[in-house]
């Protein structure tokens, strides 16, 4: 059998080698051309897919908030409905009864409450959300544009965080809400976090005080002493000031002594935040020293001393805002009556005394041209001047009274609204009645120098007028 002769061409075998050669080619020509449109396209497919994806994660985010917020709200109506209907006039009022403590019970220990006070801040997350989708869409578009309602949105976002975080900060600000309740949790957990670090690192503040005391270490913070007064200069006070506030919380904790962490959270709710009073949490005293205690004061009765004045400045301006605004004689009756009770049980006659003269002398100095406080001692001596004087083995000689001389004490009352007046000399008159037989001789004197004192301002007012037209008689 005779072997196949390989040498010899096959038929059209040129004619395949010309068309393949062609093909591939064009194959060629045609793969360069396309990949330059093709990663073009990729180029743009990536840029818009990136913010496409967080517009639409955004939007829908914020819509989703949106729709639960109402869902929640209608559920939240639905529950106080059904609670409210424990009454039924058909039932015995003893199943009522049994029936409205039950639901109560369940639903202080369901924190229902709690729940239905977070419901409105699923609407603000979801205004922030559609804000961030709105710069992304934009910034897409044009840059003008997207520059102006970037700022804006800025400017509401910084606006919305700063009403959330100041009532954290300032424990009266009224700007209270359940995200800004949030941001008292933080604070507080803040602060028990370093109240915690400090309690258990108390040996590393005996390690840098032994540290502070070395030669070596002396020497070296005089040499760079020149350099510290200038960080402290430009960097470290201006930053102070603006941290102030905010680390007083931690302050607090850090300045207390005692062994034991404290208790969290602190405040269950918004009105035992407010009603609380402490160093940090009034602005009616600026210096407790004003007071004027004696130095010998307990610890103690220096915080029931504050925390009354604390109370009694607002009820104060509280029950002058409601005389200046009426002229009824039954509900003056009433304001004359809760003048009279304004302090706590727990202030004897002793300390309502140096409350009303700080209460008097704040009043009157917010009148005055400088702001400036009266010293406790001024009004006092003229007090004792006008009433007795000393003589002998200290025997005391009554004068003639605090109409001589000039006929009333400067005790810069003069500069407060009648209003202001009214109710102090109703507040004095209450602490005067009380003092009887409750404190010294002394105060006593004090006591009935200043009801005269204020008696002399009201000699012509016919509501305090002792004749027989007076048209209102406390």
């Amino acid at each position: 059998m005779t072997e196949p002769d390989t040498n010899k061409p096959l038929p059209n075998a040129a004619q395949e080698t010309g068309w393949s050669g062609i093909e591939d080619h064009m194959k060629e020509y045609d793969e360069g051309e396309m990949k330059v449109l093709n990663d073009d396209i990729d180029a743009l497919l990536i840029f818009v897919s990136t913010p496409a994806r967080w517009m639409n994660c955004l939007w829908f985010l914020s819509l989703i908030l949106s729709l639960s917020s109402a869902l929640f709200d209608i559920l939240a109506k639905q529950w106080i409905r059904e609670y409210l209907q424990w009454r039924k006039v058909a039932a015995a009022p003893r199943e009522n009864v049994l029936l409205r403590q039950l639901r109560i019970e369940a639903w202080e220990g369901w924190k229902v409450s709690a729940g239905i006070a977070t419901i409105p801040a699923l609407p603000e997350l979801a205004v922030v959300l559609f804000l961030g989708g709105l710069v992304v869409l934009v910034w897409t578009l044009d840059t003008v544009v997207a520059i102006v309602i970037t700022t804006a949105v800025s400017v509401v976002i910084t606006v919305l965080c700063t009403v959330i975080v100041l009532p954290a900060v300032y424990r009266r600000c009224p700007y209270k809400s359940p995200t800004g309740w949030a941001c008292v949790i933080v604070f507080d957990a803040l602060a028990l976090v370093v109240s915690w670090i400090r309690w258990r690192f108390q040996w590393l503040a005996e390690c840098i005080h032994i540290l502070r005391n070395a030669n070596w270490l002396t020497t070296l913070m005089t040499r760079l002493n020149p350099l510290a007064k200038k960080v402290q200069e430009w960097i470290i006070q201006p930053a102070g000031h603006l941290a102030t506030t905010c680390l007083s919380r931690i302050r607090r904790f850090l300045s207390d002594g005692s062994g034991s962490l404290p208790s969290f959270p602190r405040f269950p709710n918004w009105r035992e935040r407010d009603l609380y009073v402490d160093d940090l949490g009034s602005s009616e005293i600026s210096d407790f020293n004003d007071v004027g205690l004696p130095t010998s004061t307990y610890p103690s009765v220096e915080i029931n001393v504050a925390k009354d004045i604390c109370e009694v400045m607002p009820l104060v301006r509280a029950l002058s805002w409601v005389r200046k605004g009426t002229e009824d004689p039954r509900l003056l009756k009433h304001v004359a009556i809760s003048a009279e009770s304004l302090h706590t049980d727990d202030v004897d006659a002793e300390d309502r005394y140096y409350v009303f003269m700080y209460v008097m002398r704040k009043l009157c100095s917010a009148k005055s041209k400088s702001r400036e406080l009266q010293p406790l001692g001024e009004p006092e001596d003229q007090l004792r001047s006008k009433t007795y004087k000393t003589v002998g083995d200290g025997h005391n000689i009554f004068r003639g009274g605090i109409f001589s001389g000039s006929g009333y004490l400067d005790l810069q009352v003069y500069s407060l609204d009648y209003s202001d007046r009214w109710v102090l000399g109703f507040l004095l008159l209450g602490d005067t009645v009380y003092a009887l037989g409750n404190s010294s001789l002394d105060r006593q004197i004090m006591y009935m120098a200043l009801s005269q004192h204020f008696l002399f301002f009201f000699r012509y007012s016919r509501y305090f007028d002792t004749g027989p037209q007076a048209a209102y008689t406390p």
